[in-house]
C-alpha cells in the first residue's frame, strides 16, 4: 500500500443519481467468458468472477463490471448490461487535465460509464471516506434516528472531533450530521456504539457489505477511518459510494455545506462546515 501523505489521495468526481441495477451473471455473459481467454485470465471463475490482482482487469471489479463498461459495446447479446441512459459520445480528443491527486476516477453520473481514471486500482488509505460505510452500517443495524445519545470520552480517538465533555447528549440526527459533514471521529464512534452492537461485530458488518459487492480491495478496521488499515481504491470507492448514496438521507446530509448541532444537556451549540471545500 502507498505511504500515507498529508494530501488528499483520492480525487473522486462522481454524482450519485443513477438508479441501482443488480442482477446475476446471465448465460450470455458466461458464454462470452467461455470464448474469451483474455477474460478467463482476468476474472476468476473460482472466486465469483472477481478481477484477478495484477491482471489485465485493471480497475474493474469483476466480470459484470467488464460487461457494464465494455462488454455491451462489443456483444449485442450483452445489451442487458448496457446503461439505461446512453453515455456521452466521444467527439474528439483532449489533453487530460493536470490533477495532483495520486489516484482518481471520473464516472458519468447517468450511465455509470468510467470516463477517466488514474491509478484507480491502487490501494490507498480511506481516511474519513470510511464514515460513509459507518453511517450505512449503523442504519442497516437499526439505529434509532429519532432517538438521542451521548458522546463519551472513550469515543475520542484524536483527529477531527466535537469538542464536548464526556456525556454530552445530542439527537442521533445531530450525531449523523457531525459524522458526515464535520467528519467528527468521536461522533462516528458514538454512532457505531449506539447501535447496541459491540465494536468488532459492527466492523464485521461494515466489511460484510463490501464482500457482497465483490470489492476485494476494500477493508475497514474502525468506524472513523483514522486507522491506516482502512483501505480501498478509487474504483471501489466510486462503486460503494454509489451504492451508499442510493439512500437519499445519507446523500442529502453528506452534501450539506454546513449544519447546526445543539447539545441537549449543555450549552454547546455550533454551526459546523463541511470538510469538503467543494461544497
Amino acid at each position: 500500500m502507498k505511504k500515507i501523505s498529508a494530501v488528499l489521495f483520492i480525487f473522486l468526481l462522481i454524482l450519485f443519481s443513477r438508479p441501482q441495477i443488480s442482477f446475476a451473471i446471465d448465460d450470455d455473459l458466461l458464454e462470452v467468458y467461455s470464448l474469451r481467454s483474455d477474460l478467463q485470465a482476468a476474472f476468476s471463475v473460482a472466486d465469483n468472477y472477481k478481477a484477478i490482482a495484477d491482471s489485465a482487469a485493471g480497475f474493474l471489479i469483476d466480470l459484470q463490471d467488464w460487461a457494464k463498461q465494455y462488454g455491451w459495446r462489443e456483444y449485442s447479446e450483452l445489451s442487458n448490461y448496457a446503461p439505461r441512459i446512453i453515455p456521452p459520445v466521444n467527439i474528439g480528443e483532449a489533453m487530460p487535465p493536470e490533477v495532483s491527486a495520486a489516484s482518481y476516477i471520473i464516472v458519468d453520473k447517468n450511465s455509470g460509464i468510467i470516463l477517466a481514471a488514474k491509478n484507480a486500482s491502487e490501494k490507498r488509505s480511506l481516511a474519513s471516506i470510511t464514515k460513509l460505510m459507518t453511517v450505512k452500517t449503523a442504519l442497516d443495524l437499526g439505529l434509532d434516528v429519532g432517538g438521542k445519545g451521548s458522546i463519551l470520552d472513550g469515543d475520542d480517538v484524536g483527529g477531527a472531533r466535537l469538542w464536548v465533555d464526556d456525556g454530552a447528549e445530542f439527537t442521533i440526527l445531530d450525531l449523523l450530521k457531525a459524522t458526515l459533514v464535520a467528519s467528527a471521529n468521536n461522533a462516528a464512534n458514538a454512532i457505531a456504539r449506539l447501535t447496541g452492537y459491540d465494536r468488532s461485530y459492527f466492523i464485521d458488518q461494515m466489511n460484510h457489505n463490501v464482500k457482497d459487492w465483490n470489492l476485494s480491495a476494500t477493508n475497514f478496521v474502525d468506524p472513523t477511518g483514522i486507522e491506516i488499515g482502512n483501505i480501498s481504491t478509487a474504483r471501489e470507492v466510486a462503486f460503494f459510494a454509489d451504492k451508499i448514496f442510493a439512500n437519499e438521507n445519507i446523500k442529502y446530509l453528506a452534501g450539506r455545506a454546513a449544519i447546526n448541532i445543539t447539545s441537549l444537556n449543555s450549552d454547546y451549540q455550533k454551526t459546523i462546515y463541511n470538510t469538503d471545500w467543494l461544497l
